[in-house]
């Protein structure tokens, strides 16, 4: 076995042979063989991982086609992946390197008044679960005003089917 037939095989938990090298290759065993001695290339590395579900980028490393440096250099500065951050996260670091200082300040009053006008609703929703007045000066309604103080319409027609 050669150092990447190994390392293919501890990686997929399951022996990895030439003539699956080749299948994935498309190639003859025969050729399969040889390339496996000879060392496979970056991209018959990344075809091989892709096809036993293991990270391409992983084998490169590993394998000596890349150095840790340079796979790095696709992981942002708090060492996450692009590909597993968020909209959100996506989105606020474009605008960190493309927006000029003065948009970025707008941006943080505007969000600065969103989370205002939510805390303000938010309050404003409790004072009304508590049967609070929502406002502090006189004019607030009270309850009796807004909801239904009339007869329960659905007692008296079940006492009527009842007789």
């Amino acid at each position: 076995m050669s150092k990447e037939t190994d390392w293919f095989t501890s990686m997929a938990h399951r022996r990895v042979t030439v003539t699956e090298i080749a299948e994935y290759l498309e190639v003859s065993r025969r050729t399969a063989t040889n390339r496996v001695n000879d060392g496979l290339s970056a991209d018959e590395l990344i075809t091989i991982s892709r096809k036993i579900g293991i990270s391409p980028i992983h084998a490169l490393v590993e394998l000596g086609k890349l150095t840790y440096e340079e796979a790095f250099d696709f992981v942002d500065g708090e060492g996450r992946l692009l590909a597993t951050a968020s909209a959100e996260e996506l989105i606020a670091q474009l605008a960190r390197e493309n927006l000029p200082v003065t948009a970025l300040i707008d941006l943080g009053n505007e969000g600065r008044n969103r989370i205002a006008a939510y805390e303000k609703s938010h309050d404003e929703l409790a004072a009304r679960r508590k049967n609070a007045p929502v406002s502090d000066g006189d004019d607030s309604m009270p309850l009796s005003a807004v909801a239904y103080s009339g007869p329960d319409e659905d007692a008296e027609r079940n006492d009527v089917d009842d007789d």
